[in-house]
């Protein structure tokens, strides 16, 4: 992996090595520290308006969700679902009919671009440090203890462990900023900039991240009458750059199948950023603003800024420039393995980088000279560099690896390098230009867990063994999760559903997860446990994770 990564890394070097450079903003003068700043927890990306739910994306267990699907193929089926609508809004309508395809294009951007690749395999790399972690201390004699962040600091705990602990913290640094999931400090009035870059320090690193102005009005006591502004920094990373994609694609099929009118709601939905809490010196404006603040058209925003400051003859610019500059920088910034220092900018950097380096045009009628992306050569060596593995059908063992390892293959194989073959065979434009995308959208791979409503069903492509392998993987992912947050008492993901679909599945034996959990038998694992736990994965991954069912000692 390290060596695609690399490879990567010359390409691009290659490719701007020749455009002219546009000097840097100045980050801010005061660098920010880790304690300074709201960090948040990794979740799923959401499409919804105005607290309204529509689907749902997870990157690392390869999920689509949507509340409804369907396709609108005539202009007499249109309005009679606007009949059978019973008075809800067009916008609502066509926001259950489209947002399949904003989910699924997250997950086409998530395996078809460099960012999205080396960002789920470094996840992957994350697990497998882990459970190797594991093994040795069961095969050393050695008792896992909790909480983790504790351990960690006792002068007996084993340096190997330290250590991954070590890369453990950083890498989750590392992936807040490249997926621009970190709060950054609100200020009082307005800002001109087009953007701003913010230097985070982590220990004796540090990292730049741009991020946007987003302005609101938040009413003030001072003024009845009218709004004081209150500027909220949104960090541009992996997160707003594929929303952004998404969000430019289910605008699209908003005019296409509906109406210009229907667009026209959304943004004037997403543009209305004002609070009605009185501004008061004990309030907090960041808690106040952040829970309207919505990613879906900062890319959007942003670049209409620069250009009304930089190129004041470009009023308004065709999507495919954000869809084109997103995918230059997607593609040209992979993060690194696990444990690894990074070395390369992360995708918000990328994303402005890409800005400066292009010639803008005249006019919107004229082309702007983007910088150069991956060639056709370039792009085989990355998918043949990625193929280079096993099958998952090799996978016939059962330890607490078989899971991880299986699920890395299949991707790799069957979901990686078949989206790399489309990029090869019609050009990178088919990440660009949705009229190329949408006209090859059934040759992409579908995705392998899709819940629509309440029901999780199974891809057509997916072979039928590919989820006891994935519900494995799932259970391993939280289960490590809770581990790694310092939790004293771990809880079976099962019983505690926090993965879309996932409690429509039986890990135990008979008579099931529900017989056992109505008898209360089972559910979550600690010290003070008692009984055993019932025949189920949940407790074969405690035993094989820590050598026995009931909990370390503390």
């Amino acid at each position: 992996m390290s060596r695609a990564r690399a490879f990567i890394g010359r390409i691009f070097a290659k490719i701007i090595r020749s455009a002219k450079a546009v000097p840097g903003k100045e980050p801010s003068a005061e660098p920010l520290r880790l304690n300074e700043i709201k960090w948040q927890r990794n979740s799923l990306g959401l499409s919804q308006r105005s607290g309204t739910v529509y689907g749902s994306y997870s990157h690392r267990y390869l999920s689509v969700s949507a509340v409804s699907m369907g396709e609108i193929e005539s202009e007499q089926q249109l309005e009679e679902l606007l009949a059978e609508s019973q008075g809800a809004s067009l916008l609502d309508l066509a926001m259950r009919h489209t947002v399949i395809f904003h989910e699924y294009r997250h997950f086409h951007d998530c395996f078809g671009t460099s960012a999205g690749i080396f960002s789920f395999l470094n996840y992957v790399q994350c697990l497998e440090a882990f459970l190797d972690v594991c093994r040795r201390l069961r095969e050393e004699g050695v008792e896992f203890r909790f909480p983790f962040g504790e351990w960690i600091q006792q002068r007996d705990c084993p340096a190997y462990v330290k250590e991954f602990y070590r890369q453990l913290a950083f890498g989750t640094f590392y992936r807040l900023i490249f997926d621009g999931t970190c709060e950054l400090p609100p200020q009082r009035g307005e800002d001109g900039e087009s953007w701003r870059d913010f230097l985070i320090r982590f220990g004796p690193e540090s990292i730049h991240i741009p991020a946007f102005p987003l302005t609101f009005g938040v009413q003030d006591p001072g003024e009845p009458e009218g709004l004081s502004p209150v500027v909220h920094w949104v960090p541009l990373g992996f997160n707003v750059l594929i929303e952004g994609n998404a969000q430019a694609l289910q605008r699209r099929l908003l005019v296409s199948s509906f109406s210009e009118a229907a667009d026209r709601e959304l943004e004037i939905a997403q543009t209305l950023h004002v609070s009605h809490h009185p501004i008061d010196e004990k309030l907090d404006h960041l808690d106040i603003t952040s829970n309207i603040v919505e990613p879906y058209r900062i890319t959007d925003l942003l670049l209409s800024k620069y250009l009304r400051k930089y190129h004041e003859k470009l009023e308004k610019f065709p999507r495919r420039w954000i869809t084109h500059l997103t995918d230059l920088a997607l593609m040209a910034s992979p993060m690194e393995s696990f444990g690894e220092k990074s070395r390369s900018m992360p995708p918000g950097g990328r994303f402005v980088q890409m800005i400066e380096l292009t010639k803008w045009p005249d006019s919107a009628e004229d082309s702007p000279q983007f910088p150069s992306g991956f060639s056709r050569d370039d792009l085989i060596a990355i998918r043949d560099s990625i193929r280079d593995c096993g099958g998952p059908e090799e996978i016939t063992g059962q330890s607490v690896f078989s899971p991880v390892e299986y699920i890395a293959r299949y991707v790799r194989q069957h979901i990686i390098a078949p989206i790399l073959d489309l990029r090869i065979q019609y050009g990178n434009e088919i990440f660009s230009d949705f009229d190329l995308y949408l006209s090859k959208f059934s040759e992409f791979p579908t995705a392998p867990m899709v819940t629509i409503g309440a029901k999780t069903r199974a891809s057509g492509d997916t072979p039928p063994e590919f989820f006891n392998w994935w519900t494995r993987f799932v259970m391993i992912g939280e289960v490590a999760e809770q581990i790694w947050s310092g939790r004293r008492i771990i809880c079976c993901p099962r019983a505690y559903p926090t993965v879309e679909g996932i409690a429509g599945f039986d890990f135990a034996a008979e008579p099931g997860c529900e017989t056992n959990l109505a008898a209360k038998i089972c559910g979550t694992w600690d010290k003070k446990r008692t009984q055993a736990l019932p025949d189920c994965y949940f407790g074969f991954l405690m035993k094989g994770l820590f050598g026995r069912s009931d909990t370390p000692r503390e």
